[in-house]
This record gives structure tokens, sequence and C-alpha cells, in this order.
């Protein structure tokens, strides 16, 4: 077949982005209508109506942005045609180079044979910037798109304990990587302990990493889970929501905070605590998150917790914060059980518990 253009190859890409969103956007709008059919007399409804009609409308808003943000490197495609036909790969061809949102990638169409991870250091070079194989929902095997790689990595340990008596915990939390080089963590505490409290912990979690993922804003996920929280019937249901958004392109990163306990930054051994006074999830229409932002840099350590820890711990927060400031160089993992087993240490657990640790890092291989 005739090979594309850049310009082709774009128009392509945008269009697979357009569709996407045009799904999103059906899919809201017939929830939209399963839910007042039946129940339209409802406020709790209406208000759910509304605010999916604006979260919709608003994924048009995002759609553009996006597209806005789409920028052709004519450049960078020459230089990887040149080093694709130099290294001897005559069967494997460039669809397009671009950048979005400032960020580097790149498609290459290929034989089924050829791993992409073969590839990345060609590409890498010829980019100036460092870049790896990702994966992206549609894509063939005879295609391999390849992003660039952040600045940060993170790793990342949790530790859980249920309440004495029950077999799961009440808490949950979600750490999950994101488009456009960014990573979500999060705990939430269900209502109780048990199953209930489980099911409705990790459902705000799941809803709310979802939204992010379809390009919701962080205050839009929120009050899509608020809302869908709301219209649970036969009994009250509302948890705890503690956030992290992280780009690990510039070190940004956002707290939002729904009813949760502080959280902790360390950097240079100094514990930096991260509060404010919120509501749950679940109990009024209109959402008001806590927000706080901050620049993390290497070596920060970054800890999530319920309020089982932070009410269990031996010494209160004044404890707790200095346990954080002496542990927080071991692995995350290794942060999170040592707390939990402080806690423990006074006696059965009288709440469910969770910790949730991060320490930010260097790939290695920053931008040249």
């Amino acid at each position: 077949p005739e090979e594309m253009t850049q310009s082709e190859a774009i128009a392509v890409r945008c269009a697979s982005m357009i569709h996407a969103w045009a799904r999103l956007y059906e899919d809201t709008a017939q929830m939209m209508r399963g839910l007042s059919a039946p129940l339209e007399d409802s406020p709790v409804v209406r208000q759910c109506v509304e605010l999916l009609a604006r979260t919709s409308a608003a994924a048009h808003q995002i759609c553009e942005r996006t597209l806005s943000e789409i920028r052709p490197d004519d450049e960078a495609y020459r230089r990887v045609r040149y080093a694709l036909l130099h290294a001897g790969y005559e069967q494997v061809r460039i669809a397009y180079a671009l950048r979005m949102g400032g960020k580097m990638e790149v498609m290459l169409l290929k034989p089924e044979a050829v791993a992409p991870v073969t590839l990345e250091k060609l590409v890498s070079s010829a980019c100036c910037v460092p870049m790896r194989a990702c994966l992206r929902e549609g894509l063939l095997s005879t295609q391999a798109v390849f992003e660039q790689i952040p600045a940060f990595s993170l790793e990342i340990g949790a530790a859980l304990r249920s309440r004495s008596g029950e077999e799961v915990t009440g808490d949950s939390y979600i750490s999950r990587a994101l488009p456009g080089g960014r990573h979500v963590i999060a705990l939430s505490d269900g209502m109780g302990s048990g199953v209930n409290a489980m099911q409705e912990s990790r459902a705000a979690l799941e809803m709310t990493v979802e939204s992010l993922r379809a390009g919701y804003t962080r205050t839009q996920a929120l009050a899509v889970v608020n809302a869908l929280m709301l219209m649970c019937t036969g009994r009250e249901m509302y948890a705890t929501m503690d956030l992290c958004l992280v780009d690990l392109h510039t070190g940004e990163a956002a707290f939002e905070k729904m009813g949760a306990c502080a959280s902790y930054v360390v950097r240079s051994g100094e514990v930096r605590a991260m509060q404010a006074q919120t509501l749950p999830v679940g109990v009024l229409p209109e959402v008001e998150p806590g927000s706080l932002r901050m620049t993390l840099e290497c070596g920060d350590v970054v800890i999530l917790l319920s309020d089982g820890v932070l009410e269990s711990y031996p010494g209160g927060e004044d404890g707790l914060r200095a346990a954080i400031a002496r542990l927080h160089w071991l692995h995350p993992q290794a942060v999170g059980e040592r707390l939990i087993e402080q806690c423990l240490s006074q006696g059965e657990a009288k709440d469910d518990m969770c910790v949730l640790c991060m320490r930010v890092g260097r790939t290695g291989r920053e931008n040249r």
C-alpha cells in the first residue's frame, strides 16, 4: 500500500482521538437516560443527571484542548526515517512524529516479527530524547508507538491490615499510570469495616481513576464519584478520598483530599504535613475537595494513610511524624509495614489500616 504522508498519519491519529471522545460522550448520555427514566422525580437523580450533562459536554472541551496541543515534528520525522534506512530496516516505516503537549510521540509501521523494544534505541537517538515503546488501546501488531520517557520514576509500596474480627479491610488503595506521563496514587476509607466498606472504597477509587484516565479534571472526576455514591439507595454510602496525581515529566504533584486525614511529604529528613478539613465523597451534592500542590524532587517520599493508622499510632501524630522521619529511607513497602507494626504493638486493631508510600527517583535517562 502507498505510504501515508506525515500530515495524513497525524490526521488519522486525531480522528482516533475524536472517535474515542465521541464514544465516551454517547456512553455518558446513555447512562444519563438510564438514570433519569425510572426516578425522574428524585432530586438526587436530577442533580446527578445535570452533573453528567456538564461532564459529558466537557469531553468535547478536553478533546479540543488535546488536539490543539498536537504539533507535527517534521525534523524528527526525517531523522527517524533516515535512521531506519541507515540501520537496514527497509520494511519499517514511520507513520508520524509529533509533539503532544510538548512531549514527543512516534508511530512506526513494522512487520509483526519486529519487536518494538528493539527499535527504542534507534528512535531515541533520532528524536534526541529518551523514548520507550508503549501500549495503546486498539494498536495493531504491525504498529508500534513510542512515547517520551519522563524524567522521574516512582517506587511504590503499600501495607494493609483489617480491623480485628474482620476478614477483609474496608480501606483500599490504587496506583495507576495515566496517559501523558502521569501517575496517580490514591487511598480510600469506606464507611465502617468489612466487605461493604471495601466495596465502597474500591468503587470510589476505580471510578475516580477511570475518569482521570478519560481526561476529566480532578474536580470533575471527584464530582462524578460523589454524585454516583449519593444515588446509592437503601443505606448511607460514603468514603474518604486521598489522592496524589504526579506529572512525571515535571514533578508537579496535586493532592486532593475529601474527608482524609493528613498525608506527609518527606524531603531531606524534614516531614511536611499535607492536610485539609473536608467531608468524604457521598455526603453532600456539591464536592469541595481540599486541593494542595507542590513540586516533588528526586528523593522525596510521599505517604498517604488512613485514620486507623493515625489514631492507633503510639504517641499520636507527633509519634507518627517522628517515625516517618526515622523510617523514610527504607523501601516504601517496608515503611508501610513498619508503621502498621507499631500500631499493632498497642494491641489488636480497632480499625482498618492502610499506608501507601511513594518515593520519587530519576529514570536515569534524562532528556538531552
